[in-house]
Order: C-alpha cells, then sequence, then structure tokens
C-alpha cells in the first residue's frame, strides 16, 4: 500500500477509536489506536495526544509515554505534549525526566500553573525547598484560586522550617 492508502486505510479506524472513547469504550478505544498505528506512522499528532489521554485515564501512564513522545517528534514546540509527558513520567516517579519536560512545557507554555505545581513536587522530592517554594508560588499567583495550590506551599513553608510563612 501506499503512504496514502494506509492513510485512508487508518482514518475510519480512528473515527472509531473516538467514537469508542465517546461512548465509554476506553479500552475498546486504545485497542484501535494500538491498530491504527500499525497501519500508519507517524499517527497525526492530535490522534496520538488523544491516545495518550486514553492511556492516561486508565491510568497506564508507561504506555502514554510513547504515543506523547511521537507527537513531540511532530511539534517539539507543543506546550501541551510537554506537559502531559511531565505528568506521565511523574506519575512513574522519573523524577529527573518528568523536571526536563515540565521546565520545558512552562517555557513553551509560561502560564501552566499545573505544570509549575508538578515542579514544585519534584523539586520537594529532591530536597530542594526554596527551589520548591518558588515553583509553588508561581503556581499560586498564575492561579490564585486553586486551594490545593496554596495548600501545597504552605506544607512546604512548614517543611522549611519557615512557619510564620505558612500563615
Amino acid at each position: 500500500f501506499s503512504p496514502s492508502d494506509r492513510r485512508d486505510l487508518a482514518m475510519p479506524m480512528l473515527q472509531a477509536a473516538v467514537d469508542l472513547s465517546a461512548r465509554g469504550d476506553l479500552e475498546g478505544s486504545v485497542s484501535l489506536f494500538e491498530q491504527a498505528s500499525t497501519v500508519v506512522s507517524p499517527l497525526p499528532r492530535e490522534a496520538l495526544l488523544e491516545w495518550a489521554a486514553l492511556l492516561v485515564r486508565l491510568k497506564r501512564f508507561r504506555e502514554a509515554v510513547a504515543p506523547l513522545e511521537r507527537a513531540l517528534e511532530q511539534d517539539p514546540s507543543s506546550g501541551e505534549a510537554h506537559f502531559r509527558l511531565g505528568c506521565c513520567l511523574f506519575k512513574e516517579h522519573n523524577y529527573e525526566a518528568a523536571l526536563g519536560s515540565l521546565q520545558k512545557a512552562v517555557e513553551l507554555a509560561p502560564k501552566n500553573a499545573q505544570a509549575y505545581e508538578r515542579i514544585g513536587m519534584i523539586l520537594d522530592k529532591q530536597g530542594k525547598s526554596e527551589e520548591a517554594i518558588a515553583a509553588m508560588k508561581k503556581a499560586t499567583e498564575l492561579d490564585a484560586s486553586n486551594i490545593r495550590y496554596h495548600q501545597q506551599l504552605g506544607f512546604l513553608f512548614e517543611a522549611a522550617g519557615r512557619h510564620q510563612d505558612a500563615v
């Protein structure tokens, strides 16, 4: 088959995968994304992101890394893909790699409060309390209505012995 024929074969599979997902059949949808990826490579970036999102919903973080990395090969300037990759790597306890992806995400999308929160959590795990506090402060500045960010910042202040700041 020519690349055009392969693309024509994969498109109905991708549409069926999206339809299955919308109906709540996440496993069936993932299966169709996997099949489509054997027919055409690379899958379109949007399809790769959707596939990864399904895997994340199924808590299959390690498996979600591959489609996210493929999406980034197509568009390395996607702050969203870097963020999602960082979150998956974080869930897999690969903190060093997660930190790199999340830092790239905030470089590309500097208003991503969630990315700053994750960065703060990783830096805290690495014992870098002042850097963790700075990242969490940035998250609270970007999304002041998010109570969790304020709580996390308070915990970081307490852990750093900065009790007065925690209040």
